[in-house]
């Protein structure tokens, strides 16, 4: 048996990148994510956010790396990388450039679903339709 054993990553405690609290392992749609028991904050790992949201587009929005880079005011909780600040629709979110997590506030991933509902709708009702809102 070797000397250090690397612990599984289910058993890594995270630190949350707000508050410093120890973050707890919580299973969501069969995927063990990390959330603050504090500020409600959550970090999901590289493919965590699309299997959790079952989106695609909300997980590569996500987890993209915009033109202009506005560094994050925390590292990553899991690898200590550098976090940039991106949206998804009109929510913040942080995304780690080295590991592609992403961290979302208390909320942020049941407004960041409904935003993208709407833009769906929206694009789907069709130009005519945004005209017609837009003389309201």
């Amino acid at each position: 048996m070797p000397l250090f054993e690397r612990k599984p990553q289910a058993d890594v405690v995270l630190e949350c990148p707000h508050d410093g609290g120890a973050m707890e392992k919580r299973e969501v749609a069969g995927v063990l994510i990390d959330r603050c028991t504090s500020c409600g904050g959550t970090w999901f790992d590289a493919k965590e956010l699309r299997r959790v949201a079952d989106d695609k587009e909300l997980e590569r929005l996500a987890s993209r790396l915009p033109m202009v880079k506005v560094v994050s005011p925390f590292a990553c909780p899991r690898c200590g990388g550098e976090c940039i600040e991106g949206h998804v629709a009109e929510v913040e979110v942080d995304t780690c450039t080295a590991c592609r997590g992403v961290w979302l506030d208390r909320g942020e991933l049941a407004e960041a679903q409904r935003l993208l509902r709407t833009e769906r709708l929206m694009d789907a009702a069709g130009a005519g339709f945004r005209g017609f809102l837009a003389r309201l």
